[in-house]
């Protein structure tokens, strides 16, 4: 059956190869990058997102602002935002508060480094999604035997890229807990795998299945 089927489509792309499937991943990862949501701007908001400035002479605060407050701070002076100070509103018990806060805008750099809200995926989907990089296929280390599935074969691929095109804010160190690639993946060469499915057309990512 699947002999058939990969017959019938006949055309060298066709086939499952190590030279097809890195045309197919880096095809995929060329529009899809490596990105991290940054929160949704919504009408009528001042800020895109406000953070609670803790203090750093305290344990949890100091835990606080490492996560939450300071890889944005790291943003702002790479200029891919504006910070601002202001005030946040928090509930303490019964007790309203206003606390110290800084509030974060993209800059055009910024903006310019959202990926186009289309490409979006997953829980996130619906937030802004800030892009500091791309795969780029170094080597396929090994693939199954395609097998059909709802109809179409489809192929499970092992294989090594590197991250390219990577900005420089992107190694920033106070930006490790918010990137999902750490520093060593994104100066080295890393490993992952996909689904890839045989289209009508070729060889596809199982995400741009239709």
């Amino acid at each position: 059956m699947i002999a058939l089927l990969l017959a019938a489509c006949g055309a060298p792309d066709n086939e499952a190869t190590n030279e097809n499937f890195i045309q197919v991943l880096n095809a995929h990862y060329t529009k899809y990058h490596e990105c991290f949501p940054i929160g949704k701007m919504e009408a009528g908001q001042t800020f895109l997102f406000v953070v609670e400035v803790a203090d750093d002479g305290k344990v949890l605060g100091a835990k606080r602002n490492a996560r939450d407050l300071k890889p944005f701070l790291a943003l702002a002076r790479a200029g891919i935002m504006s910070v601002h100070d202001t005030t946040l509103e928090l509930k303490n018990f019964s007790k309203t508060e206003q606390v110290p806060a800084k509030g974060f805008r993209l800059t055009k750099a910024g903006e310019a480094a959202i990926q186009p809200k289309a490409l979006n995926r997953g829980p996130d989907k619906d937030m802004l999604q800030l892009c500091y990089g791309r795969r780029d296929i170094v080597e396929i280390m090994n693939f199954t035997a395609p097998v059909v599935q709802s109809s179409a074969a489809t192929s499970h691929v092992k294989y090594r890229y590197r991250l390219a095109e990577v900005p420089e804010w992107a190694i920033m160190p106070e930006l490790a807990p918010r990137l999902a690639l750490g520093p060593a993946a994104i100066a080295g060469v890393s490993e992952d795998s996909d689904d890839l499915v045989l289209s009508d057309k070729g060889w596809v990512h199982t995400d741009e299945f239709k």
